[in-house]
């Protein structure tokens, strides 16, 4: 639509004169602009909102780019407490049975019992053991003393081992003398054990102590 103005003959040469030049106006022109700023405007303001929302968002997550590279995501670190590193069970170290020292005590009175224990554990393929008497013959338990030497796994081979053979086995840690493993044996399973009979005394023996009372 063509907007103007109508001039009379009169103000037209009154323009001619002072110079003066109509200028046609759209009215509609102007409230079009303001609508397309204001558009825009909106728009830019929406794309910001969004990007600070989008950056909230991606430092709140847990994972975290551990290489930027590969893009690998790995969990966050945690520091390990007092009470987790109690938990922790540390590696024995394996011990060669050969270097193991044990003492086998005889402590039932019965002769033999002490090698017999020592026949069982070179089966075991232990290798320096010694034998001999205990202070005492009347010993009604198995006792055996470990050194911290010895590891949690060879206290629990040997200790079923005497359980299987002896009727009562009590274990005590940290205090077998000179050796890794100090046992006195008490009595077996299933065996009642025959008193030792002294030797009766010969001819000469007697007739010897009566000169001599």
């Amino acid at each position: 639509m063509f907007i103007g103005f109508i001039y009379t003959p009169a103000e037209m040469e009154s323009d001619q004169k002072g110079g003066a030049k109509a200028v046609v106006v759209n009215p509609g022109q102007e409230s079009k602009g303001d609508s397309k700023k204001k558009f825009l405007v909106s728009g830019a303001l929406v794309l910001v909102i969004a990007a600070i929302a989008g950056g909230v968002w991606y430092v709140l997550q847990e994972p975290t780019f551990d290489d930027l590279g590969n893009g690998e995501l790995t969990a966050p670190q945690q520091d390990l407490t007092a009470q987790d590193a109690d938990s922790v069970t540390p590696t024995e170290m394996p011990i060669d049975k050969s270097e193991v020292r044990i003492g086998v005590f005889n402590g039932t009175g019965v002769a033999g019992e002490a090698a017999y224990l020592r026949g069982i554990l070179e089966e075991l393929d232990y290798e320096d053991i010694e034998t001999d008497n205990a202070d005492e013959s009347n010993y009604q338990e198995t006792h055996v003393f470990f050194s911290d030497f010895i590891t949690q796994s060879l206290r629990d081979e040997l200790v079923r081992e005497l359980e299987d053979i002896y009727t009562v086995v009590r274990v005590t840690s940290g205090d077998a003398g000179s050796v890794d493993i100090r046992i006195i044996t008490g009595p077996r399973r299933n065996i009642t054990p025959s008193p030792t009979i002294a030797p009766s005394p010969t001819v000469q023996e007697a007739t010897e102590s009566a000169t001599t009372n």
